[in-house]
């Protein structure tokens, strides 16, 4: 029973962060030259990847996954959405609520924390640090409570939009 529903959490998951795109923000901007969008992620010490659906509108998405051999494996999968309170060029803060999965142990997180960019030539790459406390269902079925730091970087790649033409 908990095994199915483990792995149907890890499969809701999944699509959720494949649908996460933030495809009504494209019609919000009036940006005309380009947009930045889906950003690539890593958190070297986590020894996680990831992916986030934006760096310049206020709602966005994150995934993250990784996995590590000790004496068995262990993987780790999250999806949080997110939203920026404070959304400077410079400077991002935002917080969020998230679904997490660590080895077929399931819990809910709330992210903090605050992205920013280091070049002004390079506007597209991110330095990330966050802090998440969670609330995991243990294997004894007893509440864990935790509190996992993330450093990492992200990459956003731009977007031309085509021309549209609109009546």
């Amino acid at each position: 029973m908990k095994l199915k529903f483990s792995l149907y959490l890890s499969l809701m998951i999944l699509v959720l962060s494949i649908s996460a795109q933030d495809s009504s923000s494209y019609s919000i901007s009036n940006n005309a030259a380009s947009k930045i969008i889906t950003g690539f992620t890593i958190y070297p010490l986590q020894k996680q990847i990831g992916y986030r659906s934006n760096l310049t509108e206020k709602w966005f998405s994150d995934f993250k996954g990784g996995m590590t051999y000790s004496a068995l494996p262990f993987f780790v999968l999250e999806f949080n959405r997110n939203r920026r309170f404070v959304n400077t060029n410079k400077v991002k803060v935002y917080t969020g609520v998230g679904l997490t999965l660590d080895s077929y142990v399931t819990g809910v997180q709330v992210p903090l924390g605050i992205e920013f960019i280091p070049l002004a030539d390079v506007n597209q790459l991110s330095i990330i640090i966050e802090a998440k406390p969670k609330i995991s269902l243990g294997p004894t079925n007893f509440l864990n409570f935790s509190f996992s730091p993330h450093i990492g970087a992200a990459y956003y790649f731009k977007l031309k939009p085509k021309n549209i033409k609109t009546k």
